[in-house]
């Protein structure tokens, strides 16, 4: 482990997305950060609505759930599009 890194209590809880509450992990929920800086699970990424409700379902933009930001993403490309939180998926 590297210097500096301290690992969780033994006890802790995985970390789960705010929104659907279930625990991240690498693959079928990892944690993709937003670029208003939140993480949040992929399918709930892409089941989120367009950022205005007259947009499109290819509309580049959603609103994120925790801070109501409205930020660029490309529902072509989905939450993979996305970076993980490479933090949150080694706790």
């Amino acid at each position: 482990m590297a210097a500096g890194t301290a690992s969780p209590p033994p006890d802790a809880e995985p970390p789960e997305c705010p929104v659907c509450l279930s625990p991240f992990d690498a693959a079928s929920a990892a944690p993709r950060v937003l670029p208003c800086g939140h993480s949040l699970c992929g399918p709930c990424i892409a089941s989120l609505p367009p950022a205005s409700a007259s947009a499109s379902a290819s509309a580049a933009s959603l609103r994120c759930p925790l801070c109501s930001q409205c930020v660029p993403f490309s529902r072509a490309l989905g939450p993979s599009s996305l970076h993980n939180n490479l933090a949150l998926i080694s706790l």
